[in-house]
């Protein structure tokens, strides 16, 4: 399963339990040489584009509290810019993070953080 039916599945999942969640599609394929690229990347970083965001943020109605899911296939990896990331949401902004491959691990997550 690719991971964007997995997101999709996790986002069905989140929905039913009355937890918004809402994708960053932070990871733009870029066209053109080098140099293109790289424009458009700065461009990207100006406009607040954040290397390694998670895939989503969620955010618990019942409560109103914020959390962040990252999302991979089975034999994904991530990146040193995502472990940036969730260093920086739990030990800076001191918020839930996950890395989930299944609704069985979002709900894992969930119940680790409190949220159900």
């Amino acid at each position: 399963m690719s991971e964007r039916e997995i997101q999709r599945l996790i986002i069905n999942y989140l929905a039913a339990l009355g937890i918004d969640a809402v994708h960053v599609p932070n990871g733009t394929h870029l066209a053109g040489d080098g140099k293109a690229r790289a424009m458009q990347s700065n461009a990207l970083k100006k406009a607040g584009v954040m290397p390694g965001f998670a895939d989503l943020i969620v955010i618990d109605r019942r409560v109103r509290r914020v959390g962040f899911i990252e999302v991979k296939a089975r034999k994904g990896t991530i990146s040193l810019a995502q472990d940036a990331f969730a260093d920086l949401a739990t030990g800076v902004w001191c918020l839930p993070y996950a890395v989930v491959r299944s609704v069985d691990d979002t709900a894992a997550a969930l119940a680790e953080w409190g949220w159900r």
